[in-house]
């Protein structure tokens, strides 16, 4: 008789490493969020994919997102105005109620400032090639 394990687990699971990197920079951007704000935001990066090529993205519709927060679609929809023009998020909205609404979600790290222009890297990982 052979010993194996069976896990309930669909094998995509057990390679979730369960956690995700808040970084500390949040807590400066936390006094100027609603209490929502900072609630949807957390959700977001708990919610992300984490592996490429979607990786930092959630995909869902406005209903499951209302839902999984407790809230009318009204307040999701006031809060993610409110993210999005800080901006923590970008929102590719979906174009009809069968389809999935885009999240992704923005480090909240300091810009860099390239030395020969003064101008913010518009790149998210890395310089952008201007300096």
């Amino acid at each position: 008789m052979e010993n194996k394990s069976i896990s309930a687990r669909p094998s995509r699971e057990k390679r979730d490493p369960g956690f995700v990197k808040i970084r500390r920079g949040l807590l400066a951007h936390l006094p100027g969020m609603s209490s929502n704000a900072a609630k949807l935001y957390l959700w977001f990066h708990l919610k992300a994919s984490w592996q490429p090529p979607k990786r930092g993205r959630v995909e869902a519709s406005f209903d499951d997102m209302a839902r999984g927060n407790g809230w009318s679609l009204k307040t999701l929809q006031r809060t993610i105005e409110e993210l999005e023009t800080m901006p923590f998020i970008e929102v590719e909205r979906a174009t009809n109620q069968y389809e999935l609404t885009r999240i992704k979600n923005f480090e909240v790290r300091p810009r860099r400032i390239h030395f020969c222009s003064g101008q913010i890297c518009p790149e998210q990982h890395g310089w952008c090639g201007l300096c």
